[in-house]
């Protein structure tokens, strides 16, 4: 049996990064990432949650404004953007609404969930790390192989779809910005996602979950 505080977490991290990625931020959102406890994970990721934490400490409506025009340079344009939140433009050359948004639509659709505004390419970064979060929250409420299959979606979804350009494209975010949530942002992100990489990486090779 995985544990469930486990699969609890994960669902909850991804929840939180899908939202801290959806433009505009709201200071409900901020708040929530302050309130947010991450119980375990390596130093180095636990050190970036922290500083992420402290980027945002006594959250005021001017730095949620503030925070909303630094997104809008980097991100969300109009034009050109430093840090084009978008797979397609990192693993397409450049080109919106590719290849990877067209894997990424097939691969909602094929799991019956649809983004809820239509309007957002689906290669958008936070639409994948909202369907990471379907996929944990999948699996948090389900058992034995079918949890399995779940699993394994959410670590082939990692491997193939999101893990190939979030690299990049967070180091643009950390690169082109001196706003320290945005920088913090961008290294938890890597981490936290390389970690649950990892551990899914784990916990489908082991002998426990071949047994169920």
């Amino acid at each position: 049996m995985i544990d469930r505080e486990i699969l609890e977490a994960r669902f909850n991290v991804y929840r939180l990064l899908s939202t801290v990625y959806r433009y505009p931020l709201q200071s409900e959102v901020l708040t929530a990432l302050t309130n947010f406890e991450l119980m375990e994970g390596t130093q180095s990721l636990l050190e970036s949650f922290r500083e992420l934490k402290l980027s945002v400490k006594g959250i005021k409506e001017t730095m949620v404004e503030n925070l909303n025009i630094e997104m809008t340079r980097l991100m969300e344009g109009p034009g050109l953007t430093p840090a084009p939140p978008f797979a397609s433009y990192y693993l397409n050359g450049k080109q919106l609404m590719g290849t990877a948004a067209q894997t990424a639509r097939q691969t909602y659709l094929k799991w019956q969930v649809a983004p809820k505004n239509d309007s957002i390419p689906p290669d958008h970064i936070s639409l994948e790390l909202g369907f990471l979060a379907f996929l944990a929250k999948q699996a948090l409420d389900t058992l034995d192989i079918q949890q399995v299959e779940i699993l394994h979606a959410s670590h082939l979804f990692l491997k193939e779809q999101l893990l190939p350009w979030l690299v990049q494209f967070c180091s643009c975010i950390a690169s082109n910005t001196a706003e320290s949530f945005f920088t913090a942002l961008s290294r938890f992100t890597i981490l936290c996602t390389q970690a649950d990489y990892d551990w899914l990486e784990d916990i489908l090779s082991s002998e426990k979950v071949q047994e169920i």
